[in-house]
């Protein structure tokens, strides 16, 4: 299983409207949607067909003493065969003045959001 996957049963435009609320109430501002093929080849994307869109969030920054950090999510939301897979990919840098780190991992993050946009579907049902 992956953590950063899961599928919903239900309409897609309900669920990506579930999606896009559900990131905003956490703090993550959408700032541009696009179709996913401008970015990456899949066979579960056609191109130009419905049911497939990528959300780009702000980068939210914090200043520490010693470094900065800027994090970010993109989320894919895809018509599959019988219901709606939403794939969030997380990434996060650290800038230390000197050198960089970055991560793109953070299951509870990402568990989080998915946990919320799962009471939210199953709320509007």
């Amino acid at each position: 299983d992956q953590p950063y996957k899961r599928t919903y049963y239900g309409e897609y435009a309900d669920i990506l409207d579930v999606v896009r609320s559900t990131m905003n109430e956490e703090g993550w501002e959408i700032v541009k949607e696009v179709d996913p093929t401008q970015y990456e080849r899949n066979p579960l994307y056609a191109e130009g067909e419905e049911g497939h869109i990528l959300l780009f969030t702000k980068i939210k920054k914090s200043q520490r003493f010693v470094y900065s950090t800027s994090t970010h999510l993109n989320v894919y939301v895809n018509r599959i065969f019988d219901g709606v897979e939403v794939d969030v990919r997380y990434g996060r840098v650290r800038d230390f003045h000197l050198w960089k780190m970055r991560s793109y991992k953070n299951e509870r993050l990402v568990k989080n959001l998915l946990d919320r946009i799962e009471q939210k579907i199953l709320l509007k049902k």
